[in-house]
């Protein structure tokens, strides 16, 4: 096992993702440019152990657990680790020089984790000098809570380290996907934001307003996904009757390739919101989002048990 890792990047998913790192039994340094961000970190990180000590979710005190965090600005901290996970801002210029960086200061052997939700693996590694160590490790939020992974091969990644990560999820309480052919977007970002251009689609041309489409989504698709993914779905409910409705549906599907105007009118772009929260909601929703996340993990691990037992 794994003993220390390196997390770069200390936001809201880098510290998710520590805090589900250290609760698996790893010492984790992180890394943030600056004290304040890294005490920011430190806080964000003890009330996250502290909310799973109230869901009796820890094996141990959570004062204990987080004993086993140390934060530094020093980048070359890192050169000892076996692993290193970068969770550092979606711009691919700027995971670049975070990567150029790390391969001055780690072993040639040290895996290195890029936490990217939507830039190819490939392009990351285009100017690395061993990008066969390259993987990516895409994370689910709240990355304490969920079981999501993807584990993605570049085109230059070699299948070893990708196991290695794989073996690791399995004791992070992930249900990892692999996924052995690079592409953009990887499985699950392509399906959501297939959704998300038809949502877009049906709201600016009138169909439904927002909080309707959130509510078929909820009573819909959001009955059975947890436990279903689409071909199990269609298994259940009738194949036949899908490939109907698909050869009707399929061409009159939206397939635009340009921002939905929605986006380009700004109103998501710049800290704003599609919804109007005071500072009291959005902290009681996020509140409520983790609490959701929890009690859905506990359903939907009863039904996966339940299904092994066929």
């Amino acid at each position: 096992m794994v003993k220390e890792i390196g997390v770069v990047g200390l936001g809201l998913m880098g510290s998710s993702i520590a805090c589900c790192l250290l609760c698996a039994g790893h010492h984790v340094v992180g890394i943030e440019s600056k004290e304040e961000n890294g005490t920011s970190a430190l806080h964000r990180i003890k009330i996250l152990l502290e909310d799973l000590a109230l869901k009796e979710k820890l094996t141990e005190p959570a004062h204990q657990i987080l004993g086993r965090l140390e934060i530094s600005t020093l980048l070359s901290r890192m050169a000892t680790m076996e692993l290193v996970l970068e969770s550092i801002d979606e711009e691919i210029s700027v995971k670049h020089q975070l990567l150029a960086a790390l391969e001055t200061c780690v072993a040639e052997t040290t895996i290195i984790g890029s936490n990217t939700s939507s830039i190819a693996i490939s392009e990351l590694q285009q100017h690395m000098q061993h990008p066969e160590r390259l993987i990516g490790i895409h994370w689910g939020e709240p990355a304490h809570i969920s079981r999501f992974m993807e584990v993605i091969l570049g085109k230059k990644s070699q299948a070893v380290y990708a196991e290695k990560i794989l073996s690791m999820a399995v004791k992070w309480g992930k249900e990892p996907v692999y996924i052995k052919k690079d592409i953009q977007g990887f499985v699950a970002n392509r399906l959501m934001y297939a959704m998300f251009r038809e949502a877009f689609y049906l709201l600016e041309n009138g169909y439904a307003s927002m909080e309707d489409i959130d509510r078929a989504c909820q009573n819909d698709m959001g009955l059975w996904m947890g436990f279903l993914g689409p071909f199990r779905y269609m298994d259940l409910t009738g194949v036949a009757a899908y490939a109907k409705a698909a050869e009707e549906l399929f061409p009159q599907l939206n397939n635009q390739s340009v921002l939905p105007s929605t986006f380009q009118n700004g109103q998501d772009l710049h800290g704003q919101h599609f919804y109007s929260y005071t500072k009291k909601e959005k902290i009681h929703w996020e509140k409520m989002f983790l609490d959701y996340s929890s009690e859905i993990m506990e359903l939907t691990s009863r039904y996966k048990e339940r299904a092994k037992e066929i």
